[in-house]
């Protein structure tokens, strides 16, 4: 069953750390009991580069029962109780989630390895791997960002007897346009997982910069990465307010006096994004394993229209006029399918 891992950018991680992970208010101690041993359900675990997995431990006393920590593991044992070390590309959280770094490289060839000790009982420990695999499902995102809906207009003013005329609706705003999708390029290098000796196609995805997208480790027959580079949306114009009422008919006052205020006309909706441009570099012995590479080039979809405010009741006099409604914003233009050129590409980590 493969894993989804939605990866926007590289992430620095530390090679090791070692956390004497917080007090949890509320949890026992082991200072006063017989342990004998710690023990972990982690058997032949693997993850994808940016996944995480938890640390499941059980506490043996030296009566048979069995304690486990706070969180995941389901316990009440506190964790300032253990101390946990992880090497390898990973951290841990403050109740035993191990986080491996989304950067396939500082993973590659190696499991992430992880201990459990004691301090108040030395010599009891566990310990393990945890290992990577690469038929993962990913996401590079470098499209354009959608634009803002447009505010609103404020509603009018109701009149009173000192102001008689209701007060017409503001407008509202215009949505914001679409980004237009971004110039890419998606390199792919062929390698051989020094682990598994199998192929995995280690890919690059960079803006038109130059400036890195993201970095990742496919197995060509189960992983999978998408390319979004589709423009954004247009943003919704904003409603235009409604007019205000007028106030009660007065005796001995002109009815022309009384007059509902006019609805403010809705806002246009904002430009769809166009949609960006991708290449696809691919070394020669890749060609035939990048079927699992998907661009999506699609346009942007044009913004909503506001819609128009509503007169204002004139009472006993005219009423207000409604308000225009706003347009819909035009659609972006939809890309070209990415142009694939075969070359050597050289593998970006060992």
């Amino acid at each position: 069953m493969n894993e989804t891992v939605a990866v926007m950018g590289p992430r620095a991680y530390r090679w090791i750390a070692v956390l004497l992970l917080p007090l949890m208010t509320g949890c026992i101690g082991l200072k006063n009991k017989a342990v004998t041993a710690v023990h972990a359900d982690l058997t032949s675990v693997s993850v994808c580069p940016g996944g995480s997995v938890d640390l499941l431990l059980g506490i043996e006393l030296d009566d048979g029962k069995v304690l486990r920590p706070a969180g995941a593991s389901g316990g009440s044992v506190g964790w300032r109780n253990l101390r946990v070390h992880v090497e390898g590309g990973a951290t841990v959280g403050s109740r035993g989630a191990i986080r491996v770094s989304p950067d396939p490289a500082d993973t590659w060839g190696k499991p992430v390895r992880w201990s459990v000790t004691l301090p108040d009982h030395p010599g009891v420990e566990a310990s393990g791997t945890v290992g990577i695999r690469y038929d993962c499902d990913y996401t590079a995102w470098v499209g354009g960002r959608s634009g803002d809906s447009g505010d609103g207009g404020i509603a009018g003013d109701d009149g009173d007897e000192q102001s008689p005329v209701g007060l017409d609706g503001q407008d509202g705003q215009d949505g914001q346009d679409g980004e237009d999708g971004h110039r890419a390029t998606v390199l792919v290098a062929y390698a051989i997982e020094p682990i598994s000796e199998r192929p995995v196609l280690q890919t690059e995805v960079r803006f038109g910069t130059g400036e890195l997208a993201g970095r990742f480790a496919l197995d060509p027959d189960r992983g999978s990465l998408h390319v979004d580079a589709s423009g954004g949306n247009g943003g919704a114009g904003g409603d235009g307010g409604d007019g205000g009422d007028s106030s009660a008919c007065i005796d001995g006052v002109s009815r022309a006096l009384f007059r509902g205020g006019n609805g403010g006309d809705g806002g246009d909706g904002g430009r769809g994004g166009d949609a960006g441009a991708v290449r696809m570099l691919v070394d020669a012995r890749a060609a035939k394993l990048v079927r699992n590479l998907h661009v999506d080039l699609s346009l942007g979809r044009g913004g909503d229209a506001g819609s128009a405010g509503a007169g204002g009741d004139g009472t006993c006099g005219k009423d207000g006029k409604d308000g225009r409604s706003g347009r819909f914003g035009r659609s972006g233009r939809e890309g070209r399918e990415p142009r694939v050129d075969l070359d050597h590409v050289a593998p970006f980590w060992k």
